[in-house]
């Protein structure tokens, strides 16, 4: 039997589909949250759609953009699936990385992509870079527009084709060539580098750094004494700094770290700021002061988060609780990374401290006993 028709896909939550049904040899080429794709000939593939919804609403989409270059030709809509051209090519996502630039044509073709889809009137001017193929013949076509005519997912601006773009250090080269080839798309999207004109000062030596000039709608979300950080996108943030050296500092740390789980990703470093990944969750503080507790499971992560820093030659071996984020994941990501470099500590005095004020270093210490007694040893004696 090789009847694609009978393969079945289920979608759980926010998660991507999964194949719970399938009785053919087609190969599986792609999947997502809408469905999953597979090969049925040289030149044609199906996608498999969880929901039937999603089969119209793609089917609609691909219908109106038949007669534009920038969408797969469209061969057959079902109840729960869409037989469409198969497009050879990379994502734009995989070419970019290979190359590390991006030529004037290439910004060309993407300024073209999106003028196509406003004039197709997709609601959703936007798409990632993934969802972005390079053909053989360097034409660019793009894929899973499910949400292209959906009022629900409007986007007027191409957030995360930018967002993308900053992640492999090219939105600024990007934007030097849009400003010379498309002035007006340039003024509509030059809010994404605005942050570049964000600016902070340490006016009193000690005390949180105080914003002077914030002419973005970016909502601040942290100072100290180094910085301001502000959300830029759902998973970038940027930090602004009074000084230069801090800049480096921090920068440093975390280019050095990249390949461990404990620090934020960095993504660009310029000469007052640093756009680095946005981390959702608690403090380790408000975590442990909701809880009134410390388990054994969070202990094991604090000893693994000095084990990564020890590894990884920082020369202070230690953060303040309010400084290690507790993700949604339950990981522990540690931030504010200036001094790790500099300052030097051999012992997490400022994490005991911290844990002594919330009245649970007893228990930290007890934990800490049988799971690292080396560790155990170098600390029984802490006194605040």
């Amino acid at each position: 039997m090789n009847d694609f028709k009978a393969i079945s896909v289920v979608r759980e939550g926010d998660n991507e589909v999964e194949i719970v049904h399938n009785p053919c040899l087609y190969p599986l080429i792609g999947k997502g949250k809408q469905g999953a794709v597979f090969k049925i000939s040289a030149d044609q593939c199906v996608k498999i759609y969880a929901k039937q919804e999603h089969a119209l609403s793609e089917g609609i989409v691909l219908k109106a953009a038949q007669e534009s270059g920038i969408a797969a030709k469209l061969y057959e809509v079902g109840e729960k699936f869409v037989i469409m051209e198969y497009i050879e090519g990379h994502s734009l996502k995989q070419y970019l990385e290979s190359k590390s630039d991006i030529t004037e044509d290439l910004v060309w073709k993407i300024l073209f992509l999106l003028k196509e889809m406003k004039r197709l009137q997709f609601t959703r001017l936007d798409a990632r870079l993934d969802h972005i193929i390079i053909t053989k013949e360097n034409e660019l076509k793009v894929i899973d527009l499910v949400y292209s005519f959906s009022l629900e997912k409007q986007c007027s601006l191409p957030e995360k084709l930018l967002n993308g773009l900053r992640k492999l250090g090219l939105l600024s080269l990007f934007f030097e060539q849009v400003k010379k080839l498309d002035p007006e798309f340039y003024r509509e999207w030059k809010v994404f580098e605005d942050y570049k004109s964000i600016r902070v000062a340490s006016l009193i030596k000690g005390e949180k750094v105080e914003v002077l000039h914030n002419p973005t709608s970016f909502p601040l979300i942290g100072r100290g004494n180094q910085g301001a950080v502000f959300k830029i996108s759902k998973d970038q943030c940027v930090k602004i700094y009074a000084k230069q050296m801090h800049v480096l500092s921090e920068s440093t740390v975390l280019k050095a770290a990249q390949e461990s789980s404990i620090v934020p990703r960095l993504y660009e470093v310029g000469e007052n700021f640093i756009v680095m990944e946005y981390i959702e969750g608690p403090s380790l503080k408000e975590y442990l002061e909701e809880k009134g507790t410390i388990t054994e499971d969070v202990t094991k992560k604090i000893l693994f988060l000095l084990e990564e820093m020890k590894r990884l030659k920082f020369t202070r071996l230690d953060s303040r609780l309010k400084e290690i984020i507790v993700t949604k994941q339950g990981e522990m990501k540690v931030v504010d990374l200036v001094s790790h470099f500099t300052k030097n500590y051999d012992r997490p005095v400022k994490l005991m401290t911290n844990l002594y004020q919330l009245g649970l270093l007893s228990s930290f210490l007890d934990q800490v006993k049988h799971l690292d007694p080396q560790s155990y040893l170098e600390w029984k004696d802490f006194s605040c």
